[in-house]
C-alpha cells in the first residue's frame, strides 16, 4: 500500500474513534440525576467520612491531588451545596468554600 492510501485510511479509522467517543449520551442515569438535582442548592448537608472523628480536605478546585487544601472539614459538619456532580462545590458554616468529592457528602431526603 502506498503511503497515501495509508495516511487516508488510519485518518478514516481516527475519525471514527472521535466519533464513537462524542456519542456518549449526555443524559444521566436516572438515579444519579435526581441525586444531583436534589442537593442543588441544599443547606441541609453535611460531611460524611465514614470514621467517627473523621476528617476530610476541602479543596480550591475538583480532585483528590487538586490545587491546595481551603480547609479540613469534620465528620458531621455542615455544609451547604452550590454546585453538585461527582465533585461538589460547598460553603462550609464558617464561610471556607471549595471542591468536595460527593462520596463524602449526605444530604437530608436522598
Amino acid at each position: 500500500m502506498d503511503k497515501t492510501k495509508v495516511f487516508f485510511l488510519l485518518a478514516f479509522i481516527l475519525a471514527g474513534c472521535i466519533t464513537r467517543r462524542d456519542e456518549v449520551p449526555t443524559a444521566l442515569p436516572s438515579a444519579q440525576a435526581s441525586q444531583t438535582a436534589s442537593a442543588e442548592h441544599a443547606d441541609n448537608c453535611i460531611v460524611r467520612t465514614g470514621i467517627i472523628g473523621g476528617t476530610v480536605n476541602l479543596r480550591e478546585c475538583k480532585g483528590a491531588a487538586c490545587g491546595e487544601v481551603v480547609d479540613i472539614l469534620q465528620e458531621g459538619e455542615t455544609v451547604t451545596i452550590i454546585t453538585a456532580g461527582e465533585y461538589y462545590n460547598v460553603t462550609t458554616d464558617s464561610g471556607a468554600a471549595g471542591w468536595l468529592n460527593s462520596k463524602y457528602i449526605s444530604c437530608s431526603g436522598e
